[in-house]
């Protein structure tokens, strides 16, 4: 196998295990490896479809998986989630196609921490029953998150950094991983 293929396949399988983390979080609401996952596959992946494409695929086999445990059915407004996944991917590309240093990957997890925060709460607002159809209850509903967005950006923070740290040990165990092979 080459090293560009192996390389890939080992990202691939760095996203995957990421994602299955979930399985042991799911009592921690919101603290969750989902975004650091399309971060580092955004760093990493030289293919920006697939990097795209396999936090999502990863995502939704997690949730097929925790919901049929759990005996429900995903819900429509699980949508704005993987909205709010595709976001911070997206902040992501823009931050690391003119920098690949470690503080545009802070920036990534700060900014798309925040976009998720964003999209996921308005989604409850909008479409859900819990609070008024008005300005203050979209303010409430913000207000009421912002627990909620600590975990988000804590698990997002505390999962880039160690997933990054792990992949460059192994590139530097493993130089023909690096990125310039």
């Amino acid at each position: 196998m080459k090293s560009k293929q192996l390389r890939t396949l080992l990202i691939i399988l760095f996203v995957f295990i990421i994602a299955s983390l979930r399985f042991f979080l799911v009592d921690f609401a919101n603290f969750a490896p989902i975004a650091a996952a399309g971060i580092f596959a955004m760093y990493y992946f030289r293919n920006k479809w697939l990097a795209v494409a396999i936090p999502l695929i990863a995502l939704f086999c997690s949730d097929l998986l925790l919901q049929f445990q759990n005996g429900n059915a995903l819900y429509a407004g699980r949508m704005f989630d993987y909205v709010g996944l595709l976001c911070s991917m997206a902040i992501a590309y823009l931050l690391f196609k003119n920098s690949k240093q470690w503080l545009s990957v802070f920036s990534a997890v700060v900014f798309g921490s925040l976009a998720f925060f964003i999209i996921s709460n308005f989604s409850v607002w909008a479409f859900g029953t819990m609070y008024v159809k008005s300005f203050d209850g979209l303010v409430q509903c913000y207000i009421n998150a912002i627990p909620f967005y600590r975990a988000t950006f804590a698990g997002d923070l505390l999962f880039s950094v160690v997933f990054f740290a792990l992949f460059e040990l192994m590139m530097n165990s493993f130089p023909s991983l690096s990125l310039e092979n």
